[in-house]
């Protein structure tokens, strides 16, 4: 008998990312998600309660790896105690990085990413509380202001 082989719940999240910076939020459905990965829809809900729970798993991963890319950048850069949290502060809060499978903020090379003088609070995120907002989201998402 042959094992049953699961998608992993990083698979589902990774697609969704770029369903998101391909198509927007509303490009993230299960059933599309299924399709690109090979797979039933079925084996979503062993991971997520429902569409929002993938949602926040993708806001969650796309903020940890976004972190995680300023905080490598910066070490690489090294420099006293003030150069480095200056160019933290520079990283944060400007739209130089790229991060994640299809996602990325805007920069002289990659456009996507809205931002305003303003804080903005991701449309298809909305429903997170305030520590979600920040100056830049997925390429695709649409800010609005908050």
């Amino acid at each position: 008998m042959a094992a049953i082989t699961r998608t992993p719940r990083s698979r589902w999240i990774e697609e969704g990312l770029r369903a998101l910076a391909a198509g927007g939020p509303d490009a993230v459905r299960v059933e599309a998600l299924a399709q690109a990965l090979g797979v039933t829809k079925g084996g979503f809900y062993g991971h997520f309660a429902d569409r929002n729970a993938l949602l926040e798993e993708m806001l969650d991963t796309w903020e940890r790896m976004s972190t995680d890319e300023v905080l490598e950048r910066v070490e690489r850069k090294g420099g006293d105690v003030r150069a480095r949290l200056r160019l933290a502060g520079a990283l944060t809060f400007s739209s130089e990085s790229a991060t994640g499978p299809g996602v990325t903020r805007r920069s002289p090379s990659a456009s996507g990413a809205s931002t305003t003088g303003a804080w903005t609070t991701c449309a298809c995120c909305s429903a997170r509380s305030a520590a979600t907002r920040t100056r830049s989201r997925p390429a695709a998402c649409s800010p609005s202001p908050s």
